[in-house]
């Protein structure tokens, strides 16, 4: 399986970094073992530093966790401990973002479930 980075305090994260050494050593022990390409490894360290930074500039880097990079083009997030956000791919991250922050002032706050943010043109919400 690979790493699918878990941090609990993610601004620590962009502050020292920490967590993200370790996410690298975990990506180039499976790049040792033959599992991933470098070039791979390489393209998933700017994206999940690109998902990092954009919840860093729209404040809500205390409020996600488990961010998953396993797939480029199915990266997903867990937000304020109610969401599963499905970013897809990394195109148009900022506009997800700001998507983000639009349907979640929409919901209820007793409202948990799934925010589809893959395309910018069809956004789904799949309660749970």
């Amino acid at each position: 399986k690979h790493p699918i980075l878990k941090t609990e305090n993610a601004s620590n994260f962009i502050e020292n970094l920490k967590i993200y050494e370790v996410a690298k050593v975990e990506y180039i022990t499976h790049i040792q073992r033959g599992l991933q390409p470098w070039f791979l490894y390489k393209v998933k360290e700017k994206t999940l530093l690109n998902v990092l930074l954009m919840a860093q500039k729209y404040g809500i880097i205390e409020q996600i966790e488990n961010v998953n990079i396993e797939k480029l083009y199915n990266l997903t997030f867990e937000y304020t401990d109610r969401f599963t956000v499905q970013l897809g791919s990394a195109e148009k991250m900022e506009d997800k973002f700001k998507l983000l922050l639009a349907v979640e002032s929409e919901l209820a706050s007793a409202e948990r479930g799934t925010i589809d943010i893959s395309d910018t043109e069809n956004i789904r919400f799949r309660p749970k």
